[in-house]
């Protein structure tokens, strides 16, 4: 059996930090556990110079044998339940039990100066040195730097090791980078991306044999909203007129882009076109896509303008868009739109199916024909995309054609 004292935070020992251990249950998940918590340990100051303190603290399941506790509360309905007499002798009888056994472990507690808990001496481990380390296993630079990131975040907020990361340490996390939100320093989309990656950081380290107690995390999490999501722009016809003349210092991107602007197709999905996936029926050409985000295929007719900025035909396994990669597109596009005369702060990968989304709603077709013809799921996600399309479209239509007069 390990102890606390294997391993030491702050030249303060694990077994010395916690001073009290009491019952108790959580009426949401039927579960009586062991509070073990400790005096308040001064870790250091802030950026601001103001004092840090760490309230060593841990929930440990307490195992009741053959024995099971009735449920008294409905966590669906939220409701307590009415237990026969019965039922509520048995659980009295567990209740007693449970204290008598919390009086003992008081008792050695306080003699011993050790809480006799079996640790797992994986949760010794730093989790920023883990974090690091993990993010060493990824070659893309942009997911390396993912977990970097909150390493760091993790390093400069306690530095805790695995047994401390537990809800109350990451609820304190993001309250502290929700003060950034707050402060305009961040977006809350940055601050949900950070909770996201510590839900999954989490499920990994379960996997490893990292963290104990990896549901009791989950549930006690404060949940983080996603925020609103900046919504590119959109090219209208006029002008998307001016880039089918304007000259490009890569001509794969415009094709590849403007391709997608009359098709909706994501960058991504066209750079991942073959040839073979193209083919004509009854006079028209038309491409399937796989792969798509839903995980389905769709096939597509091709409409005239699209195939115009198809390149020459090549064999069914040679890409279509050949030569470029998605960071090639998104480094050259703004710098195009704007030479040809257009002027956009930036222009982001995905405006090419934005685009196609404002062409047809334009045209008089319904939202249904749009999120159908983007393949998307939820008709919420087709209104995003519409949403700026609509407002401009009422700040150029006049009053007496809304609303035009009597005869």
């Amino acid at each position: 059996m390990y102890y606390y004292y294997i391993c030491s935070t702050n030249s303060t020992t694990i077994a010395n930090q916690y001073k009290t251990v009491k019952a108790y249950y959580n009426k949401h998940k039927n579960q009586w556990c062991w509070f073990y918590r400790g005096k308040a340990i001064y870790t250091g100051t802030d950026e601001n110079g103001n004092r840090k303190y760490k309230t060593p603290q841990r929930k440990i399941p307490i195992k009741l044998g053959g024995s099971s506790y009735h449920r008294t509360y409905d966590p669906t309905l939220k409701v307590d339940i009415n237990l026969t007499k019965e039922q509520q002798q048995h659980n009295k009888k567990l209740d007693t039990i449970i204290r008598r056994k919390e009086a003992i472990k008081q008792e050695e507690l306080l003699i011993k100066g050790v809480a006799d808990i079996e640790v797992n001496p994986k949760a010794a481990l730093s989790v920023a040195d883990w974090l690091f380390e993990y993010a060493d296993r990824y070659s893309k630079k942009a997911t390396r730097s993912t977990y970097t990131v909150l390493a760091n975040k993790v390093r400069k907020f306690g530095n805790p090791k695995w047994f401390e990361f537990n809800a109350r340490y990451i609820n304190g996390l993001v309250a502290e980078q929700n003060k950034r939100v707050l402060a305009g320093k961040i977006k809350q989309t940055t601050l949900r991306d950070m909770y996201e990656t510590i839900r999954f950081v989490l499920v990994v380290a379960k996997k490893e044999g990292l963290i104990d107690g990896f549901e009791d995390i989950f549930d006690d999490m404060h949940k983080v909203d996603k925020g609103e999501t900046a919504v590119g722009s959109y090219f209208s016809r006029d002008e998307l007129t001016i880039l089918d003349r304007a000259v490009c210092r890569s001509a794969m991107v415009k094709e590849a882009f403007l391709f997608c602007c009359w098709t909706g197709l994501r960058i991504g999905e066209a750079l991942k076109l073959k040839w073979g996936d193209i083919r004509e029926v009854d006079g028209k050409k038309q491409m399937t896509v796989t792969g798509r985000k839903n995980k389905k295929s769709q096939v597509i007719v091709l409409p005239k303008q699209a195939i115009k900025y198809l390149p020459y035909s090549g064999g069914p396994e040679d890409l279509v868009f050949y030569g470029v990669s998605y960071a090639t597109v998104r480094d050259n596009l703004t710098a195009w739109v704007n030479e040809a005369g257009i002027r956009r702060d930036v222009v982001k990968t995905h405006d090419g199916r934005r685009t196609c989304a404002y062409i047809l709603k334009a045209a008089g077709h319904s939202d249904r024909i749009v999120m159908k013809w983007l393949d998307h799921s939820d008709i919420k996600s087709t209104e995003k995309y519409l949403n700026k399309a609509f407002g401009d479209m009422f700040d150029n239509l006049d009053s007496d054609d809304l609303l035009p007069a009597l005869n």
